[in-house]
């Protein structure tokens, strides 16, 4: 059912159509197979529809950033032809596209379009600053420190996300480092070459700029306005340097309250078809998720099988008696209720149960109701609760073992040497296990790629305060957004965890490109305000543009019907919109003061 689900579902509603006369407005299904389905058909509608209008919105808004559509389609299919051969990796790996890995192809595109931008723009800036002839060389060899160190500290975010130990995270971490890495060298074997090639003619015949890059070299001359917006942020440096590590307190404080959550609620909108069914479906039935209680009874053990059974009636009595527990149902539930008295016909009655149970054995394990084997016999004991329900799952799960135990030892109170041990599992110990899970990605992966990515910042930077330094405006939107997340109690789910990594990669792109160019400016001799205002008049368009790419692209995602998918494209945007403030405002504010003499006379 859970594997042929695409087939098995479409093929049961037609039955229950054609068979039965129930119209697809009145089925109503539920359950793990159902939930599995709903999230297949939402991910294709998803990656079909959202990606087709997420890859129109990239190419346009390549074009406004680079003002040249020959530019902005040189950017673009190069960035595609990437997130295809990212797209085949995974399949002659032998892997196939789950939920979550459905918004991995537009952030590739997105990653290698913003790579893109950025590398035009050092080709662009060669064309204004040399001769036309040496333009791919001097690019390059300028660009390719700051591109290839964005692309691995982005690479090392998303492979942070291996550390789950959750199958689907770590395949997307895996494949998403992979691809990051992979548009690195397509971009630098391609875009080089082209403008080579397109030099070549004017530099032959000894004519002006073509018209489409003399336009896209004029849209890059710094205006005004970013002139009057550094020097205002250098003025005040110090009230917005402060007010920006203020906050970020706040929101390491409020972080402590993260919560996560996998339940259906958090996976679909509360209007869609799959919730109506479930809320019809409790309120007309019963609750419909399952706790399995596993009473293992050692072989060697002297209890009879209607002793057994006995004790299994006893904690499916004591499993109701929790206002949660909709219903239960076991072997003993199909046992006919027998005297526990001493008389004779009580003694009788256990005795020919006792019997017919022994006899019963395999009907049991054939109704899965028993299982066997040579060193234990487990009866199962299934409960019900209700799936929409805001319930503490650790809580209640340990509620549920104290409650069976005290079943077990109080109302049969059998021989300690009896030896018997209570499991609880099921669906909603899983779902328990995977939101710990969850918080446990969201700190380990965000906390090794911090690691990794702080001691490539201090090699780079050449100093330990330096790196420390460069960190802060990397770290000050991760500790915006999810402090925020955490004050509002915002449960996180599998999409929104995965976030923190990978922004945090991408962040570090705006802040290494502008040191080094702020390093260069203060090796020639610049003071602190003139470094600071040409590096920011040199970074921030492509910053900027980059940023506007990434989340247009990404922001198509909101709205997909899978929540998760969702919150993910939400989760990115603000992270980038929120990083380009930090490269744009908090790391001019720092350089401008004491810290930016960290950086002085270190030529890169």
């Amino acid at each position: 059912g859970v594997a042929e689900r695409l087939k098995l579902v479409p093929l049961l509603r037609e039955v229950l159509a054609d068979s039965c006369g129930i119209s697809l407005a009145e089925q109503r299904l539920a359950g793990p197979v159902i939930d599995g389905y709903e999230v297949a058909v939402a991910s294709d509608i998803s990656m079909r529809w959202f990606g087709l209008i997420s890859t129109v919105i990239i190419l346009l808004s390549c074009w406004w950033c680079l003002h040249s559509w020959r530019v902005a389609v040189l950017v673009f299919v190069t960035s595609l032809y990437c997130e295809a051969a990212t797209l085949a990796l995974v399949y002659y790996c032998g892997h196939q596209m789950t939920p979550i890995m459905i918004v991995m192809p537009p952030l590739i595109l997105v990653v290698s379009v913003s790579g893109g931008i950025h590398l035009v723009n050092y080709h662009l800036d060669a064309v204004r600053t040399g001769e036309l002839a040496t333009v791919p060389g001097r690019a390059v060899a300028t660009g390719w420190l700051p591109c290839v160190l964005s692309s691995g500290t982005t690479a090392i975010g998303l492979a942070s996300l291996m550390l789950s130990e959750i199958q689907p995270i770590r395949d997307f971490g895996l494949y998403a480092a992979v691809g990051t890495l992979g548009t690195l060298a397509v971009l630098f074997l391609v875009i080089p070459g082209f403008f080579d090639s397109w030099l070549a003619t004017s530099v032959a015949s000894k004519t002006r700029l073509p018209r489409w890059l003399d336009r896209a070299e004029a849209s890059n001359v710094p205006n005004q306005t970013l002139s009057a917006t550094v020097r205002w942020l250098t003025q005040h440096r110090t009230p917005i340097a402060m007010a920006c590590l203020a906050a970020m307190i706040a929101g390491t404080w409020f972080c402590q309250h993260i919560a996560t959550s996998v339940r259906i609620e958090t996976m679909f909108a509360a209007e869609s078809r799959i919730l109506q069914d479930y809320r019809w479906l409790e309120q007309s039935i019963g609750p419909l998720v399952p706790i399995e209680v596993l009473l293992r009874v050692p072989a060697d053990s002297d209890l009879t099988q209607y002793d057994r059974a006995r004790i299994v009636r006893n904690v499916q009595g004591a499993l109701l008696e929790l206002p949660e527990i909709g219903s239960t149902l076991s072997a003993a539930s199909f046992l006919p209720n027998i005297s526990e008295n001493k008389s004779v016909s009580g003694v009788l009655g256990r005795s020919v149960a006792n019997r017919k149970l022994e006899r019963a054995r395999q009907d049991l394990v054939a109704m899965k109701m028993l299982w066997e084997q040579d060193q234990e016999q487990v009866w199962r004991i299934t409960a019900r609760v209700s799936a929409l329900q805001h319930i503490d799952y650790g809580r209640f799960l340990d509620v549920v073992r104290e409650h069976v135990h005290s079943a077990v030892v109080e109302d049969f109170n059998p021989d300690p040497s009896h030896e018997l041990s209570i499991v609880a599992t099921g669906v909603m110990p899983l779902v328990h296990a995977v939101q710990g899970e969850l918080l446990q990605v969201l700190l380990a992966s965000f906390l090794s790629a911090f690691l990794v990515i702080t001691i490539v910042m201090m090699l780079v930077e050449r100093g330990i305060l330096a790196g420390l330094v460069a960190m802060l405006p990397n770290v000050f939107p991760m500790l915006i957004v999810f402090g925020v997340l955490g004050a509002t109690r915002f449960p996180l789910d599998i999409g929104t965890v995965m976030t923190a990594s990978v922004a945090l990669g991408m962040a570090i792109d705006g802040t290494l490109h502008y040191l080094t160019f702020f390093r260069r400016s203060r090796a020639l001799g610049e003071s602190l305000e003139q470094a600071v205002e040409s590096s920011y008049l040199h970074c921030t368009p492509a910053m900027t543009q980059s940023s506007i790419v990434c989340a247009a692209g990404l922001l198509m995602f909101a709205g997909s019907s899978f929540l998760p998918t969702h919150r993910f494209a939400l989760m990115m945007v603000t992270l980038i919109l929120a990083a380009l403030f930090g490269d744009a405002v908090f790391l001019p504010a720092l350089l401008a003061g004491p810290c930016g003499k960290l950086y002085r006379g270190i030529p890169l």
